[in-house]
């Protein structure tokens, strides 16, 4: 089928700018939406787009050109509009190849004017050579996953909002790159002949490789590009309930590089490299649709508050700096503190109420209060504890001193212990990250504490005390002493959120 000619902005600008004048849109419906997105037809799209009859979606082929046929086709029929070349959905360049353009105009006056790129690569790598296959070389290399599986998701994507009576408040203009395998070069040459105005570009999404979805693993790129985004993200995953590998590195391999370089935040996911990757056997067989489905509804679900978001979408330069080693650096635990008592037990005695002494450390006040290895501590205060956790609760969390229940060579008797260091009533630290607003980040969690006891762990992110959320550090802490005795925090961990409540006044528990 013949190729358009260049793009001529003004069309494009007055497609934009008509939805200025719209009305206000009814508010979005998720559940409306994640249905119109379904396995039979994400199905069908991979199934098309990696049949051998299209020899491996080379761009500039014949099967790259009928990949392309294929998604004008369904662009046709959903209520979107061209975006390419003079009116049309294409975008020629280099006398080959093609970018496929689709927008759905912003419903907001002010934010209609932005621009959310939302992309994926459609072509492949046709039959394979040295330079782009990991062999065997001259066969079909079908690229199921590779991206047969973004492209199909981009497909159920630009349907379920276009469909959707509400639309996202900032335009979305829906991209199928062509030549990717090829050097990026489809993204490239848009984001350097776009058609629409550069400046007017706040944010870009990458689906590259969303078919191979294993252990509801989840790759996130970009997640440091722009402050909020890592929270914006996993508020997103509830009810996908998908876990998510926040990845720090900027990689140059996918088309949302191209954005990158020019100081765009970006959102890039990915469930995961395979052994079948860039070979003839990434094939439909092996596509897990049910998860295809599970992340293609989390990408809208997170567009939809990219372009929703009443806040400027302003690019971290420092995020260049960072990668997955400042990550670790600044994920290492903190040193747990010593110990208030100075001993040692064993576990297995513990697990039965009462503990086995097998260390008294030399100068500790377990040693100046008189005990030996071998006794054996019944009680702490007059209660026995029931195991392991709530006997080290008890001394942790004692003011100054406890009275420990002891019995040695079958006599029970009281002693006192003048304890060391300070009381551990909550029992964490935590740090700030201006990539993460309203957000703080657990260094430390002490163990047998109030928060460890909560299931509490380094790394956790906390998003909310007792349903409030919070600005900064100051108010995290009122928040938190607002909510005492019990206060419940909404945690994120892996992409996942979830509630506990740190019961702070809770006394060891007796033995039943």
């Amino acid at each position: 089928m013949p190729w358009n000619d260049r793009v001529m902005m003004r069309l494009l600008r007055v497609a934009i700018g008509a939805a200025l004048f719209a009305s206000a849109a009814p508010v979005r419906s998720a559940d409306h939406a994640g249905a119109l997105i379904t396995t039979g037809e994400l199905r069908t799209h991979v199934e098309t787009l990696a049949a051998d009859s299209l020899e491996g979606r080379e761009a500039g082929r014949r099967g790259g050109q009928a990949a392309g046929a294929y998604i004008l086709s369904e662009l046709k029929r959903l209520a979107v509009r061209p975006a390419g070349d003079d009116g049309s959905f294409v975008q020629d360049f280099n006398g080959q190849y093609r970018n496929i353009l689709a927008l759905i105009a912003g419903s907001d006056e002010r934010l209609a004017r932005e621009i959310v790129v939302v992309g994926a690569h459609y072509d492949h790598v046709g039959y394979g050579n040295k330079a782009n296959s990991y062999g065997p070389f001259g066969q079909i290399h079908n690229g199921a996953d590779d991206n047969a599986s973004g492209t199909a998701a981009l497909l159920e994507l630009i349907e379920a909002f276009a469909d959707s009576e509400a639309k996202p408040k900032r335009t979305l203009l829906f991209a199928f790159w062509d030549a990717e395998e090829k050097g990026l070069l489809g993204s490239e040459h848009w984001i350097s002949h776009p058609t629409v105005p550069n400046a007017s570009i706040a944010f870009a999404f990458n689906f590259d490789m969303l078919g191979r979805l294993r252990d509801r693993n989840v790759e996130v790129y970009g997640v440091r590009t722009a402050a909020g985004l890592r929270r914006l993200v996993s508020e997103r995953n509830t009810g996908t309930d998908l876990m998510l590998t926040f990845d720090w590195t900027q990689r140059d391999d996918s088309d949302h590089w191209s954005f990158y370089k020019r100081r765009i935040p970006y959102l890039m996911l990915h469930t995961g490299l395979h052994n079948e990757y860039h070979r003839p056997s990434d094939d439909v067989n092996l596509i897990n649709v049910e998860g295809l489905r599970d992340v293609t509804t989390f990408c809208e679900r997170t567009i939809a508050a990219v372009a929703d978001s009443p806040s400027t979408w302003t690019f971290r330069s420092t995020c260049s700096s960072e990668t997955n080693d400042t990550d670790k650096r600044l994920s290492t635990p903190q040193a747990q503190p010593p110990s208030r008592l100075g001993v040692r037990w064993d576990d297995a005695a513990g697990g039965r109420g009462e503990f086995l002494l097998t260390t008294v450390t030399n100068g500790s006040p377990a040693e100046a209060a008189g005990l030996h290895v071998g006794d054996r501590i019944i009680a702490v205060d007059g209660v026995a504890p029931a195991d392991t956790a709530a006997f080290r609760r008890a001394v942790l969390s004692a003011v100054k001193e406890v009275g420990l229940t002891v019995t040695r060579e079958e006599l029970t008797r009281e002693m006192p212990v003048r304890l060391a260091g300070d009381r551990v009533r909550v029992g964490m630290t935590w740090r700030l990250d201006d990539a993460e607003p309203g957000v703080v980040i657990l260094r430390g969690v002490v163990v047998g504490s109030a928060a460890h006891a909560a299931g509490l762990q380094v790394g956790d992110r906390i998003l909310k005390v007792t349903g409030r959320s919070f600005a900064d550090d100051a108010a995290f802490r009122e928040a938190f002493t607002a909510a005492e005795p019990s206060p419940e925090l909404t945690v994120e961990r892996q992409g996942r959120l979830w509630t506990t409540k740190i019961d702070l006044d809770a006394p060891a528990e007796p033995m039943p």
